[in-house]
């Protein structure tokens, strides 16, 4: 699938999903592809994980969230394109680009 958002020309892959490190939960998984794909908002885990918040990262998870930390950091360094987090900044674009776009494509 190739999603085309004004600024950026991004190729998706269904199966990349799958290609995420095994320890990472697939509520987690479907909730960074539907960050990266529809701009949707996600938990506050995910969020501060997006914003780079390493401490509220840590102090959000459960669990699982925190055992798969650093392998889901990786992840996103290698898979998800670099404007769409990194800082608070740039997750509020991303999400504000996506919504401009659903906008847009309600209007008749």
């Amino acid at each position: 699938m190739t999603i085309h958002i004004p600024d950026l020309h991004y190729q998706t892959d269904a199966t990349r999903v799958g290609q995420m490190p095994a320890n990472v939960p697939p509520l987690l998984a479907n909730g960074i592809r539907n960050y990266v794909e529809r701009g949707l908002r996600c938990g506050s885990f995910l969020n501060a994980v997006l914003e780079n918040d390493l401490c509220l990262a840590v102090a959000r998870a459960d669990g699982q969230s925190r055992a798969c930390l650093c392998d889901l950091v990786w992840w996103l360094i290698d898979n998800v394109p670099s404007d769409c987090w990194g800082n608070r900044e740039k997750v509020a674009a991303w999400i504000k680009r996506h919504e401009r776009i659903r906008t847009a494509e309600e209007l008749p």
